[in-house]
């Protein structure tokens, strides 16, 4: 069976729509694991700088959990705070919320209040500072 190029382009368009559906239902269904099941500690901001054309923030940390020590990374949009404020959080420590799925460390960094809310967790006193930084 011959297929046409028109059959080809279909298939292709179809096929990464489908692996883009998957990864986003990966990404949510990870995001909910974390907020059912996680622990708490502090990880410590190493890096933060812009990335891409839409100059998202990219900010790399890490964290020790039972004497390992694990680096992860993550990127916000500029709509939550200004590069410049973003800048002001390196070499910080802040909460991050972690789980173990599949053998592999999955966490998500603690900065923004919805954060905390997401995770049931009251927003610390200890990072108050932090708020006349995110734009409302």
């Amino acid at each position: 069976m011959v297929l046409s190029n028109k059959n080809k382009t279909r298939i292709f368009y179809i096929s990464m729509a489908v692996l883009f559906l998957l990864f986003i239902s990966f990404v949510r269904g990870i995001r909910h694991l974390l907020i059912q099941k996680h622990e708490i500690t502090n990880c410590f901001i190493d890096e933060i700088k812009t990335v891409g054309r839409e100059q998202s923030v990219r900010i790399k940390y890490h964290f020790f959990v039972d004497g390992r020590l694990h680096n992860s990374d993550v990127a916000f949009g500029q709509k939550y705070m200004s590069y410049e404020n973003f800048k002001s959080l390196k070499n910080k420590e802040v909460p991050v919320a972690y789980h173990y799925k599949f053998g592999v460390m999955v966490s998500y960094i603690l900065i923004f209040p919805d954060d905390y809310a997401d995770f049931n967790i009251p927003f610390p006193d200890s990072l108050k500072w932090i708020l006349p930084l995110i734009k409302n």
